[in-house]
Protein backbone atom coordinates (compact mmCIF):
# COMPACT_ATOMS: atom_id res chain seq x y z
CA UNK A 1 0.00 0.00 0.00
CA UNK A 2 2.74 2.36 1.03
CA UNK A 3 4.78 1.51 -2.02
CA UNK A 4 1.85 2.33 -4.23
CA UNK A 5 1.40 5.70 -2.51
CA UNK A 6 5.10 6.52 -2.83
CA UNK A 7 5.03 5.45 -6.46
CA UNK A 8 2.28 8.01 -7.09
CA UNK A 9 4.41 10.68 -5.45
CA UNK A 10 7.55 9.86 -7.39
CA UNK A 11 5.48 9.61 -10.55
CA UNK A 12 4.43 13.19 -9.95
CA UNK A 13 8.03 14.34 -10.29
CA UNK A 14 9.28 11.85 -12.90
CA UNK A 15 6.21 11.35 -15.13
CA UNK A 16 6.44 13.14 -18.48
CA UNK A 17 3.28 15.19 -17.95
CA UNK A 18 4.22 16.51 -14.52
CA UNK A 19 7.94 17.23 -14.69
CA UNK A 20 9.30 20.62 -13.80
CA UNK A 21 10.24 21.03 -17.44
CA UNK A 22 6.65 20.27 -18.40
CA UNK A 23 5.44 22.81 -15.88
CA UNK A 24 7.39 25.60 -17.55
CA UNK A 25 6.76 24.50 -21.12
CA UNK A 26 3.04 23.82 -20.78
CA UNK A 27 2.34 26.41 -18.07
CA UNK A 28 0.53 23.89 -15.88
CA UNK A 29 0.01 24.61 -12.19
CA UNK A 30 1.52 22.20 -9.70
CA UNK A 31 -1.93 21.96 -8.16
CA UNK A 32 -3.14 20.15 -11.26
CA UNK A 33 -0.64 17.37 -10.62
CA UNK A 34 -1.68 17.11 -7.01
CA UNK A 35 -5.29 16.56 -8.14
CA UNK A 36 -4.03 13.53 -10.03
CA UNK A 37 -2.31 12.27 -6.89
CA UNK A 38 -5.49 12.68 -4.89
CA UNK A 39 -7.58 10.83 -7.44
CA UNK A 40 -5.21 7.91 -7.91
CA UNK A 41 -3.67 7.31 -4.51
CA UNK A 42 -5.67 9.03 -1.81
CA UNK A 43 -7.98 6.17 -0.89
CA UNK A 44 -5.06 3.75 -0.78
CA UNK A 45 -2.81 6.00 1.29
CA UNK A 46 -5.51 6.86 3.81
CA UNK A 47 -5.28 3.27 5.03
CA UNK A 48 -1.68 3.71 6.03
CA UNK A 49 -0.78 5.72 9.12
CA UNK A 50 2.48 6.72 7.45
CA UNK A 51 0.47 8.72 4.91
CA UNK A 52 0.61 11.81 7.20
CA UNK A 53 4.37 11.80 7.00
CA UNK A 54 4.30 11.32 3.25
CA UNK A 55 1.95 14.24 2.85
CA UNK A 56 4.21 16.48 4.96
CA UNK A 57 7.15 15.41 2.82
CA UNK A 58 5.18 16.02 -0.37
CA UNK A 59 4.02 19.46 0.81
CA UNK A 60 7.60 20.47 1.60
CA UNK A 61 8.80 19.34 -1.85
CA UNK A 62 5.93 21.14 -3.61
CA UNK A 63 6.66 24.38 -1.75
CA UNK A 64 10.34 24.10 -2.57
CA UNK A 65 9.71 23.40 -6.24
CA UNK A 66 7.17 26.23 -6.35
CA UNK A 67 9.70 28.63 -4.91
CA UNK A 68 12.32 27.56 -7.43
CA UNK A 69 9.88 27.96 -10.31
CA UNK A 70 8.87 31.41 -9.14
CA UNK A 71 12.49 32.52 -8.64
CA UNK A 72 13.47 31.38 -12.11
CA UNK A 73 10.35 32.91 -13.62
CA UNK A 74 9.05 30.61 -16.34
CA UNK A 75 6.22 33.13 -17.08
CA UNK A 76 2.71 33.71 -15.82
CA UNK A 77 0.66 30.60 -16.55
CA UNK A 78 -2.75 31.20 -18.13
CA UNK A 79 -4.35 29.33 -15.25
CA UNK A 80 -3.04 31.99 -12.87
CA UNK A 81 -5.22 34.45 -14.74
CA UNK A 82 -8.52 32.63 -14.23
CA UNK A 83 -10.85 32.77 -11.29
CA UNK A 84 -10.37 29.72 -9.04
CA UNK A 85 -13.34 27.79 -7.78
CA UNK A 86 -15.64 28.15 -10.79
CA UNK A 87 -14.88 24.81 -12.42
CA UNK A 88 -17.48 22.86 -10.45
CA UNK A 89 -20.11 25.51 -9.74
CA UNK A 90 -20.33 27.24 -13.12
CA UNK A 91 -19.87 25.05 -16.17
CA UNK A 92 -20.18 27.99 -18.56
CA UNK A 93 -17.34 29.89 -16.88
CA UNK A 94 -15.23 26.74 -16.66
CA UNK A 95 -15.73 26.07 -20.37
CA UNK A 96 -14.97 29.69 -21.22
CA UNK A 97 -11.75 29.62 -19.26
CA UNK A 98 -10.70 26.34 -20.84
CA UNK A 99 -11.28 27.57 -24.39
CA UNK A 100 -9.53 30.87 -23.64
CA UNK A 101 -6.49 28.96 -22.38
CA UNK A 102 -6.54 26.92 -25.57
CA UNK A 103 -6.13 30.11 -27.63
CA UNK A 104 -9.69 30.95 -28.79
CA UNK A 105 -9.46 34.74 -29.24
CA UNK A 106 -13.24 35.25 -29.06
CA UNK A 107 -13.40 33.39 -25.76
CA UNK A 108 -10.41 35.39 -24.54
CA UNK A 109 -12.36 38.55 -25.38
CA UNK A 110 -15.42 37.30 -23.51
CA UNK A 111 -13.32 36.34 -20.49
CA UNK A 112 -11.56 39.71 -20.52
CA UNK A 113 -14.88 41.58 -20.71
CA UNK A 114 -16.26 39.47 -17.84
CA UNK A 115 -13.31 40.44 -15.68
CA UNK A 116 -13.62 44.07 -16.73
CA UNK A 117 -17.25 44.46 -15.67
CA UNK A 118 -17.43 41.72 -13.02
CA UNK A 119 -19.96 39.56 -14.88
CA UNK A 120 -19.94 35.95 -13.58
CA UNK A 121 -16.41 36.56 -12.30
CA UNK A 122 -14.96 38.83 -9.65
CA UNK A 123 -14.00 42.13 -11.29
CA UNK A 124 -10.28 42.36 -12.01
CA UNK A 125 -8.86 44.90 -14.45
CA UNK A 126 -5.36 43.33 -14.45
CA UNK A 127 -6.88 40.00 -15.51
CA UNK A 128 -9.00 41.81 -18.10
CA UNK A 129 -5.85 43.41 -19.53
CA UNK A 130 -4.09 40.04 -19.54
CA UNK A 131 -6.79 38.34 -21.61
CA UNK A 132 -7.32 41.34 -23.90
CA UNK A 133 -3.60 41.20 -24.67
CA UNK A 134 -3.88 37.49 -25.41
CA UNK A 135 -6.61 38.23 -27.97
CA UNK A 136 -4.80 41.30 -29.31
CA UNK A 137 -1.67 39.25 -29.91
CA UNK A 138 -3.78 37.17 -32.30
CA UNK A 139 -4.79 40.28 -34.26
CA UNK A 140 -8.16 40.90 -32.58
CA UNK A 141 -8.84 44.59 -33.30
CA UNK A 142 -11.63 44.85 -30.72
CA UNK A 143 -9.19 43.68 -28.04
CA UNK A 144 -6.70 46.34 -29.11
CA UNK A 145 -9.36 49.03 -28.81
CA UNK A 146 -10.48 47.72 -25.43
CA UNK A 147 -6.89 47.91 -24.21
CA UNK A 148 -6.64 51.46 -25.52
CA UNK A 149 -9.76 52.47 -23.61
CA UNK A 150 -8.64 50.73 -20.41
CA UNK A 151 -5.26 52.43 -20.46
CA UNK A 152 -6.87 55.77 -21.33
CA UNK A 153 -9.19 55.71 -18.32
CA UNK A 154 -7.21 53.54 -15.91
CA UNK A 155 -8.71 51.84 -12.90
CA UNK A 156 -7.97 49.65 -9.90
CA UNK A 157 -4.77 47.75 -10.63
CA UNK A 158 -4.31 49.34 -14.06
CA UNK A 159 -2.92 52.91 -13.88
CA UNK A 160 -3.89 55.30 -16.68
CA UNK A 161 -1.21 55.32 -19.34
CA UNK A 162 -1.78 57.59 -22.36
CA UNK A 163 1.25 56.26 -24.19
CA UNK A 164 -0.04 52.70 -23.94
CA UNK A 165 -3.55 53.87 -24.87
CA UNK A 166 -2.23 55.52 -28.03
CA UNK A 167 0.01 52.56 -28.87
CA UNK A 168 -2.89 50.10 -28.84
CA UNK A 169 -5.14 52.48 -30.76
CA UNK A 170 -2.43 52.85 -33.42
CA UNK A 171 -2.21 49.07 -33.70
CA UNK A 172 -5.98 48.84 -34.09
CA UNK A 173 -6.21 51.47 -36.82
CA UNK A 174 -3.27 49.97 -38.72
CA UNK A 175 -5.53 47.12 -39.75
CA UNK A 176 -7.99 49.44 -41.52
CA UNK A 177 -10.94 48.49 -39.31
CA UNK A 178 -13.88 50.94 -39.49
CA UNK A 179 -14.66 50.59 -35.79
CA UNK A 180 -11.05 51.40 -34.94
CA UNK A 181 -11.21 54.48 -37.16
CA UNK A 182 -14.40 55.55 -35.40
CA UNK A 183 -12.88 55.04 -31.95
CA UNK A 184 -9.89 57.18 -32.92
CA UNK A 185 -12.21 59.88 -34.21
CA UNK A 186 -14.14 59.67 -30.94
CA UNK A 187 -10.91 59.96 -28.94
CA UNK A 188 -9.96 63.17 -30.77
CA UNK A 189 -13.50 64.58 -30.64
CA UNK A 190 -13.87 64.21 -26.87
CA UNK A 191 -10.19 64.36 -25.89
CA UNK A 192 -10.23 60.83 -24.46
CA UNK A 193 -6.66 59.50 -24.37
CA UNK A 194 -5.65 62.22 -26.82
CA UNK A 195 -5.69 66.01 -27.03
CA UNK A 196 -9.03 67.24 -28.34
CA UNK A 197 -8.72 67.98 -32.05
CA UNK A 198 -11.89 68.36 -34.14
CA UNK A 199 -10.01 68.34 -37.45
CA UNK A 200 -8.41 64.99 -36.59
CA UNK A 201 -11.75 63.71 -35.33
CA UNK A 202 -13.40 64.59 -38.66
CA UNK A 203 -10.56 62.92 -40.59
CA UNK A 204 -10.91 59.64 -38.72
CA UNK A 205 -14.71 59.77 -38.72
CA UNK A 206 -14.58 60.12 -42.51
CA UNK A 207 -12.40 57.02 -42.81
CA UNK A 208 -15.04 55.08 -40.86
CA UNK A 209 -17.93 56.74 -42.69
CA UNK A 210 -16.42 55.83 -46.06
CA UNK A 211 -16.69 52.20 -44.98
CA UNK A 212 -20.40 52.64 -44.29
CA UNK A 213 -20.33 53.03 -40.51
CA UNK A 214 -23.63 54.65 -39.52
CA UNK A 215 -22.44 56.39 -36.35
CA UNK A 216 -19.49 57.95 -38.14
CA UNK A 217 -21.74 59.16 -40.98
CA UNK A 218 -24.09 60.84 -38.54
CA UNK A 219 -21.27 62.43 -36.53
CA UNK A 220 -19.66 63.74 -39.70
CA UNK A 221 -23.01 65.31 -40.64
CA UNK A 222 -23.09 67.09 -37.28
CA UNK A 223 -19.53 68.35 -37.74
CA UNK A 224 -20.30 69.79 -41.18
CA UNK A 225 -23.50 71.33 -39.88
CA UNK A 226 -21.75 73.00 -36.95
CA UNK A 227 -18.40 73.67 -38.59
CA UNK A 228 -16.40 71.58 -36.13
CA UNK A 229 -12.97 70.70 -37.54
CA UNK A 230 -14.30 71.35 -41.05
CA UNK A 231 -15.78 74.33 -42.86
CA UNK A 232 -19.50 74.57 -42.19
CA UNK A 233 -21.30 73.16 -45.21
CA UNK A 234 -24.99 72.22 -45.01
CA UNK A 235 -24.88 70.46 -48.35
CA UNK A 236 -22.16 68.17 -47.02
CA UNK A 237 -24.09 67.80 -43.75
CA UNK A 238 -27.19 66.73 -45.70
CA UNK A 239 -25.09 64.28 -47.73
CA UNK A 240 -23.76 62.51 -44.63
CA UNK A 241 -27.12 62.63 -42.84
CA UNK A 242 -28.69 60.98 -45.88
CA UNK A 243 -26.09 58.21 -45.83
CA UNK A 244 -26.78 57.64 -42.12
CA UNK A 245 -30.52 57.75 -42.81
CA UNK A 246 -30.14 55.19 -45.58
CA UNK A 247 -28.57 52.98 -42.92
CA UNK A 248 -31.59 53.45 -40.63
CA UNK A 249 -30.45 56.21 -38.24
CA UNK A 250 -33.61 57.82 -36.76
CA UNK A 251 -31.66 60.92 -35.69
CA UNK A 252 -30.65 61.43 -39.31
CA UNK A 253 -34.31 61.18 -40.37
CA UNK A 254 -35.13 64.13 -38.12
CA UNK A 255 -32.09 66.12 -39.21
CA UNK A 256 -33.06 65.74 -42.87
CA UNK A 257 -36.67 66.63 -42.09
CA UNK A 258 -35.57 69.94 -40.58
CA UNK A 259 -33.06 70.65 -43.37
CA UNK A 260 -35.70 70.16 -46.08
CA UNK A 261 -38.29 72.09 -44.11
CA UNK A 262 -35.98 75.10 -43.80
CA UNK A 263 -34.24 74.68 -47.17
CA UNK A 264 -30.82 74.93 -45.53
CA UNK A 265 -28.18 73.66 -47.97
CA UNK A 266 -30.85 71.96 -50.07
CA UNK A 267 -33.93 73.05 -51.98
CA UNK A 268 -36.83 73.68 -49.57
CA UNK A 269 -39.33 70.84 -49.91
CA UNK A 270 -42.16 70.34 -47.38
CA UNK A 271 -43.18 67.02 -48.88
CA UNK A 272 -39.62 65.70 -48.62
CA UNK A 273 -39.44 67.06 -45.07
CA UNK A 274 -42.68 65.30 -44.13
CA UNK A 275 -41.48 62.02 -45.63
CA UNK A 276 -38.48 62.03 -43.27
CA UNK A 277 -40.63 62.98 -40.28
CA UNK A 278 -42.93 60.10 -41.16
CA UNK A 279 -39.96 57.67 -41.19
CA UNK A 280 -39.02 58.84 -37.67
CA UNK A 281 -42.63 58.49 -36.52
CA UNK A 282 -42.83 54.98 -37.92
CA UNK A 283 -39.65 54.20 -35.97
CA UNK A 284 -41.66 55.10 -32.81
CA UNK A 285 -40.25 58.55 -32.05
CA UNK A 286 -43.13 59.70 -29.84
CA UNK A 287 -42.52 63.43 -30.16
CA UNK A 288 -42.30 63.26 -33.95
CA UNK A 289 -45.54 61.24 -33.99
CA UNK A 290 -47.34 64.28 -32.54
CA UNK A 291 -45.85 66.49 -35.27
CA UNK A 292 -46.84 64.02 -38.00
CA UNK A 293 -50.37 63.93 -36.58
CA UNK A 294 -50.59 67.73 -36.69
CA UNK A 295 -49.21 67.73 -40.25
CA UNK A 296 -52.01 65.40 -41.34
CA UNK A 297 -54.60 67.53 -39.53
CA UNK A 298 -53.36 70.73 -41.20
CA UNK A 299 -52.33 69.23 -44.53
CA UNK A 300 -48.74 70.43 -44.30
CA UNK A 301 -46.40 68.54 -46.61
CA UNK A 302 -49.03 65.85 -47.02
CA UNK A 303 -52.65 65.61 -48.10
CA UNK A 304 -54.99 66.52 -45.25
CA UNK A 305 -56.37 63.48 -43.43
CA UNK A 306 -58.02 64.10 -40.05
CA UNK A 307 -58.52 60.45 -39.20
CA UNK A 308 -54.86 59.68 -39.87
CA UNK A 309 -53.83 62.78 -37.93
CA UNK A 310 -55.85 61.92 -34.83
CA UNK A 311 -54.47 58.38 -34.97
CA UNK A 312 -50.87 59.63 -34.92
CA UNK A 313 -51.59 62.08 -32.09
CA UNK A 314 -53.11 59.32 -29.97
CA UNK A 315 -50.19 57.04 -30.75
CA UNK A 316 -47.85 59.79 -29.58
CA UNK A 317 -49.75 60.08 -26.28
CA UNK A 318 -49.73 56.31 -25.81
CA UNK A 319 -45.94 56.43 -26.20
CA UNK A 320 -45.64 59.05 -23.45
CA UNK A 321 -45.01 62.22 -25.47
CA UNK A 322 -45.74 65.39 -23.50
CA UNK A 323 -46.12 67.26 -26.81
CA UNK A 324 -48.75 64.73 -27.85
CA UNK A 325 -50.56 65.17 -24.52
CA UNK A 326 -50.59 68.95 -24.96
CA UNK A 327 -51.87 68.72 -28.54
CA UNK A 328 -54.60 66.18 -27.75
CA UNK A 329 -55.52 68.12 -24.61
CA UNK A 330 -56.02 71.30 -26.66
CA UNK A 331 -58.06 69.37 -29.20
CA UNK A 332 -60.41 68.10 -26.45
CA UNK A 333 -60.52 71.47 -24.67
CA UNK A 334 -61.44 73.39 -27.84
CA UNK A 335 -63.33 70.67 -29.70
CA UNK A 336 -60.93 70.83 -32.67
CA UNK A 337 -61.00 67.76 -35.01
CA UNK A 338 -62.52 65.80 -32.13
CA UNK A 339 -65.63 65.96 -29.90
CA UNK A 340 -65.19 68.54 -27.16
CA UNK A 341 -64.42 67.16 -23.71
CA UNK A 342 -63.00 69.78 -21.36
CA UNK A 343 -62.36 67.38 -18.47
CA UNK A 344 -60.29 65.05 -20.65
CA UNK A 345 -58.53 68.04 -22.16
CA UNK A 346 -57.54 69.43 -18.76
CA UNK A 347 -56.36 66.00 -17.61
CA UNK A 348 -53.99 65.70 -20.58
CA UNK A 349 -52.74 69.28 -20.23
CA UNK A 350 -51.98 68.63 -16.56
CA UNK A 351 -49.90 65.58 -17.52
CA UNK A 352 -47.94 67.63 -20.04
CA UNK A 353 -47.44 70.48 -17.54
CA UNK A 354 -46.05 68.07 -14.97
CA UNK A 355 -43.43 67.09 -17.58
CA UNK A 356 -42.26 70.73 -17.67
CA UNK A 357 -43.68 71.71 -21.06
CA UNK A 358 -43.94 75.53 -20.77
CA UNK A 359 -46.90 75.91 -23.16
CA UNK A 360 -48.82 73.28 -21.17
CA UNK A 361 -47.97 75.08 -17.92
CA UNK A 362 -49.24 78.35 -19.39
CA UNK A 363 -52.47 76.69 -20.52
CA UNK A 364 -52.91 75.13 -17.07
CA UNK A 365 -52.60 78.63 -15.61
CA UNK A 366 -55.47 79.66 -17.88
CA UNK A 367 -57.48 76.62 -16.75
CA UNK A 368 -57.25 77.77 -13.11
CA UNK A 369 -57.72 81.42 -14.03
CA UNK A 370 -61.00 80.72 -15.88
CA UNK A 371 -62.15 77.55 -14.11
CA UNK A 372 -62.12 75.32 -17.20
CA UNK A 373 -62.82 71.60 -17.39
CA UNK A 374 -64.65 71.48 -14.08
CA UNK A 375 -61.70 72.94 -12.16
CA UNK A 376 -62.62 75.72 -9.68
CA UNK A 377 -61.20 79.20 -10.24
CA UNK A 378 -57.98 79.43 -8.23
CA UNK A 379 -55.90 82.60 -8.69
CA UNK A 380 -53.04 81.21 -6.61
CA UNK A 381 -52.66 78.08 -8.72
CA UNK A 382 -53.07 80.13 -11.89
CA UNK A 383 -50.20 82.42 -10.90
CA UNK A 384 -48.04 79.45 -9.85
CA UNK A 385 -48.38 77.77 -13.26
CA UNK A 386 -47.90 81.04 -15.13
CA UNK A 387 -44.70 81.61 -13.13
CA UNK A 388 -43.38 78.15 -13.98
CA UNK A 389 -44.10 78.73 -17.65
CA UNK A 390 -42.63 82.25 -17.60
CA UNK A 391 -39.43 80.93 -16.01
CA UNK A 392 -38.99 78.90 -19.20
CA UNK A 393 -39.63 81.92 -21.43
CA UNK A 394 -43.26 81.38 -22.39
CA UNK A 395 -44.42 84.75 -23.72
CA UNK A 396 -48.12 84.18 -22.99
CA UNK A 397 -47.35 83.46 -19.33
CA UNK A 398 -45.06 86.48 -19.09
CA UNK A 399 -47.85 88.72 -20.41
CA UNK A 400 -50.38 87.13 -18.06
CA UNK A 401 -48.21 87.83 -15.03
CA UNK A 402 -48.37 91.52 -15.92
CA UNK A 403 -52.17 91.40 -15.59
CA UNK A 404 -54.01 90.98 -12.23
CA UNK A 405 -55.33 87.46 -11.86
CA UNK A 406 -57.73 88.19 -9.02
CA UNK A 407 -55.52 87.83 -5.91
Amino acid sequence: MTGSGLHNLTGFFTGSSYTILGFCANRVLIGAGFEGVKKKGMRTMRKDRRFDGVVRFFSLVVMTVGAVVLMHGCGTPDSAMIEPGFGEGNKWVAGLQREAQQGDSKKQMTLAASYQVGADLQKSLPRAVYWYKKAADQGNTEAMMSLSELYASGGEGVPANKAEANRWLQKATAGGDATAFFRKGYAFYYGVGAKQNYAEAARWYKKAADQGMLEAQYNLGVMYQMGLGVKADMAQAAKWYRQAADNGDVRAYKKLAIIYKEGDGVRRDEAESFSWYLKAAEADDARVQAFVGLSYLLGRGVEKNEEEGIGWVRRSVDNGSADGMLLLGRMYLNGEWIEKNEEEGVRLIMQAAEQDVPKAQSMLGEVYEKGLGGEPVDAGKARLWYQRAAAQGDETAIRKLGVPTGD
